[in-house]
């Protein structure tokens, strides 16, 4: 109504094209429009910065995408599987699963504030490093002390990042887990629900018979 604007493309002097955005309003006498008014912006350097961006996010959600899958051991007597539902494109997402042993197996979930860029440079860095100290360490307790000491100097401030790291053992069927800072886990048999009981602190652990 009275005004138009689109993306068209330009040509220099030179017979370059360039990306241009053309506006044209109308302008009115009285009740009727005597004439148009257009304007033509090169705008360039903003599908420069548009293109740099969509680039820098692609790359950030194949990290993410690397931090929140894991590859699924194959286990006798287990069936696995993981299923994560973000709430944006790009997040803080950690799943991994490890086969320490053919009746033992290392789950670790965690979940960085925020999403974007950042959330996911940050969520692939803790995976890594989950892996490390898992290579040294099983105890889901001694790995969340040794994560948060390395990570707690090597994060931005406002950073929080809340775990949860479990041991089964198919041998006993007990299953040992630390929480630090994410909402009880819950096991579902059948139409039973079974809570998890609070770890005291990111340095405790509790055991639980999931036979």
């Amino acid at each position: 109504i009275g005004h138009w604007k689109a993306e068209v493309n330009g040509k220099r002097k030179q017979d370059e094209d360039f990306p241009a955005l053309l506006s044209i309003s109308s302008v009115k006498e009285g009740h009727s429009i005597s004439n148009y008014v257009g304007i033509f912006d090169d705008i360039t350097e903003r599908k420069q910065r548009e293109e740099a961006l969509a680039l820098e996010l692609s790359r950030a959600k194949q990290i993410y995408e690397r931090a929140a899958q894991c590859r699924l051991p194959l286990i006798d007597q287990l069936e696995l599987e993981v299923r994560c539902l973000p709430a944006e494109k790009i997040g803080g997402d950690v799943a991994e699963i490890i086969n320490i042993s053919d009746k033992k197996l290392l789950i670790f979930l965690a979940d960085v504030t925020g999403h974007g860029i950042s959330a996911a440079m940050t969520a692939n860095a803790v995976k890594m490093l989950f892996n490390e100290v898992a290579s040294q360490v099983t105890s889901p307790a001694a790995i969340c002390v040794r994560l948060n000491r390395i990570l707690c100097g090597n994060i931005l401030p406002d950073d929080t990042i809340a775990a949860c790291c479990a041991l089964i053992d198919l041998d006993s069927m007990n299953l040992t887990y630390c929480l630090a800072g994410t909402p009880r886990p819950v096991i579902v048999r059948s139409a039973e629900f079974i809570n998890f009981k609070p770890s005291v602190a990111a340095k405790s652990e509790r055991s639980t018979m999931v036979k």
